[in-house]
């Protein structure tokens, strides 16, 4: 039985439930339903605020079965909204066993290969001004996944150290890489 937006919406203003993965109806009938991902995912594009932190909080709690609608919202334009995607597939694919992240890789390759083009400056939505320490754009984020899934060790240290020039010529050395399969 498909899962009703309006349950997920009744839980995403409920702002007694803190921790979603100790809520039962969450876990038992939002959790890993690839229907219910669609619907926070769209929720997360449409509305601002704590709506869409929390439905961001709900994603973070799936496995495999959320990453074809976050596939599908990469699609979509704007930095901080590409960003924050990514991030969400960090956090689900880093709790599997390293040896399953490449599959994983190989479910999300074309899109996250695609977003190689995307040089757009992530600008993080802050109350208060902060001193950045360095710039990332979507495309220096999709290669910094990228990495990460292929070598769970990789640190992007030495990324934020380059020139936009520097990055342009790792990422195309890794695109090459994925679009021929040989990551």
């Amino acid at each position: 039985m498909p899962v009703e937006e309006a349950l997920i919406r009744r839980l995403l203003a409920d702002t007694s439930v803190e921790n979603f993965d100790t809520n039962i109806v969450f876990r038992s009938t939002v959790l890993n339903d690839p229907g219910a991902a669609e619907i926070l995912v769209g929720i997360m594009r449409a509305q601002g605020g704590q709506i869409r932190k929390r439905a961001r909080r709900m994603l973070c709690f799936f496995d495999e079965p959320a990453l074809p609608a976050l596939d599908r919202g990469l699609t979509l334009q704007g930095s901080l909204w590409r960003s924050d995607l990514l991030h969400i597939v960090w956090t689900i694919v880093s709790g599997y066993d390293p040896n399953e992240l490449p599959r994983l890789l190989g479910l999300l390759a074309p899109r996250l290969v695609s977003l190689f083009d995307d040089k757009s400056l992530v600008v993080p939505e802050y109350s208060m001004p902060i001193e950045i320490e360095y710039r990332y754009r979507v495309c220096d984020e999709a290669y910094v996944l990228c990495q990460n899934m292929l070598h769970p060790e990789f640190d992007d240290t030495t990324l934020r150290e380059e020139t936009m020039e520097e990055r342009d010529a790792a990422i195309r050395i890794l695109r090459g890489r994925l679009e021929r399969g040989n990551a």
